[in-house]
């Protein structure tokens, strides 16, 4: 996540992003994909995949050693989407990426 105002990371923020090692601590969807939410505050229960936010951002992907699947364009990054309000209670309308694990 970076700031719109400094074009670098949200100061301040307690973490920035993920990595795929701390995968085994995220939330996980029935069907194995992994929803990370963008938010000044974490929606109930879902600390785990939440990105602070705080200010206006803007979000870049980095894929760092991907796999065959993102290669032959059978793995694709969900589009980021504005989650309901009404699900997320004191988070506000966060925005949401949903992504496929590609292995």
């Amino acid at each position: 996540v970076y700031s719109m105002k400094t074009k670098g990371f949200v100061e301040g923020a307690p973490r920035v992003g993920f990595s795929s090692v701390g995968l085994d601590r995220m939330k996980k969807n029935a069907d194995g994909s992994v929803e990370v939410y963008f938010a000044p505050k974490a929606p109930a229960g879902m600390e785990s995949n939440w990105i602070p936010t705080g200010e206006d951002f803007f979000l870049i992907f980095r894929l760092y050693g991907p796999d065959r699947p993102l290669f032959e364009k059978t793995w694709k990054l969900g589009d980021v989407e504005r989650a309901a309000r009404s699900s997320l209670g004191a988070a506000g309308s966060p925005a949401r990426a949903r992504a496929q694990s590609g292995r």
